[in-house]
């Protein structure tokens, strides 16, 4: 993962002389870069028994939730989450950090 950092930063300063010629690849590159990392962080985290959650359309527990906000919508189902703002990790079904989300309330 690291060498992917690397490689992303280098994509974004410009420092390869080929890329930072051609903004279009620039950014390719930096997006693959992240892409990479991402992908390696997500493995990682299988790896070690770290899962994500919250996704919008989930029923909002206080649990695992942090309510940042209501936005009121009559289109969704009220006490789901209408908008996630951070992502949630658990460790072995333990909350290592909650969501904080939008519930959805109507008016």
């Amino acid at each position: 993962m690291a060498d992917n950092l690397d490689l992303t930063l280098e994509a974004a300063s410009g420092e390869d002389a080929g890329v930072a010629a051609n903004a279009e690849a620039s950014f390719k590159t930096l997006v693959e870069g992240v892409q990479m990392t991402n992908s390696g962080l997500s493995k990682t985290f299988t790896q070690q028994g770290i899962e994500k959650f919250g996704e919008v359309g989930d029923a909002f527990d206080p649990n695992i939730h942090d309510a940042i906000f209501n936005m009121p919508d009559t289109s969704k189902e009220e006490g789901t989450i209408g908008q996630v703002i951070k992502r949630g990790y658990k460790m072995k079904d333990r909350v290592i950090r909650a969501a904080q989300v939008g519930t959805v309330s109507h008016p």
